[in-house]
């Protein structure tokens, strides 16, 4: 059986930069190891596999090892494949995870991801996550994923984290930040515990960041970037309980993965 693999950049448009994702449009679901499988096959950080139902689309994430909670770089590549390829006339696509929706609509030439507000609170227990990641001082706050604020764009840039102390920690992503100029702030992200040491752009980061960041630095909307080695450029705004990120995407290739029959039987979501 071949199924079509497309391969993405998320958040740039330059062929060396965001988050190079896999996305993969099947008819049906097939089971969750055969999901498994393509996604090793493809060789991405994130291999997104979306099922249209009506007008929306379902969607599951993998890395290589494991499926993963919702993923906003994979659903905005999703999005781009299917404007891009499959319905040119589609502006705006509702998706379905198991977490909740999420949706993404096209404006002007670039996408826009709907996502809700997390708030944060914060961890009295700092110690453990500040020494995975080689500093004496930050402010640690928890939310769906812990977040690590340091003074200096610089700071954050030259982190060199103990990966198998992060992994440890009670958080599947930890996520370190610092304001960089009156409406811009940086980011690294860190997931070890799901195979992905440093994510080359994390769209569910802003969930969190934006808030935290509109409100300490009084503005909005917001510019961020992540400081992976690919990098990747983020805008958020603010709009009522959500969060809406404004980026392009590059469509880097389409290839065929060729997969056994014995492997690909249908199977509910």
């Amino acid at each position: 059986m071949d199924v079509d693999l497309y391969e993405v950049n998320a958040f740039s448009n330059r062929p060396l930069g965001g988050n190079p994702l896999g996305v993969v449009l099947l008819d049906e679901w097939l089971p969750s190891h055969t999901l498994q499988v393509m996604a090793g096959q493809a060789m991405k950080p994130i291999t997104a596999f979306v099922v249209q139902r009506d007008k929306v689309y379902e969607i599951r994430c993998f890395t290589a090892w494991r499926e993963i909670a919702l993923n906003g770089c994979a659903v905005l590549a999703a999005a781009a494949v299917i404007m891009d390829f499959y319905d040119r006339h589609q502006r705006r696509i509702a998706f379905i995870h198991a977490r909740g929706e999420a949706e993404v609509w096209r404006q002007e030439g670039r996408l826009h991801l709907d996502l809700p507000q997390w708030r944060l609170r914060p961890r009295a227990d700092s110690g453990p996550v500040l020494a995975a990641l080689g500093v004496t001082h930050g402010e640690v706050w928890q939310g769906r994923d812990m977040v690590v604020v340091l003074e200096s764009r610089e700071q954050v840039a030259a982190l060199r984290p103990d990966f198998i102390r992060l992994a440890r920690l009670p958080a599947a992503l930890v996520v370190v930040t610092a304001a960089d100029r009156d409406d811009h702030y940086v980011l690294r992200a860190f997931s070890p515990a799901t195979g992905v040491c440093e994510d080359f752009a994390t769209a569910t980061a802003h969930c969190a960041l934006a808030p935290f960041w509109a409100a300490r630095l009084g503005r909005n909307p917001l510019q961020a970037e992540q400081l992976s080695s690919r990098r990747a450029e983020f805008t958020c705004e603010l709009l009522g309980n959500r969060v809406v990120i404004e980026s392009q995407v590059l469509q880097v290739r389409h290839k065929l993965l060729t997969l056994p029959r014995e492997v690909t039987q249908p199977s509910s979501l």
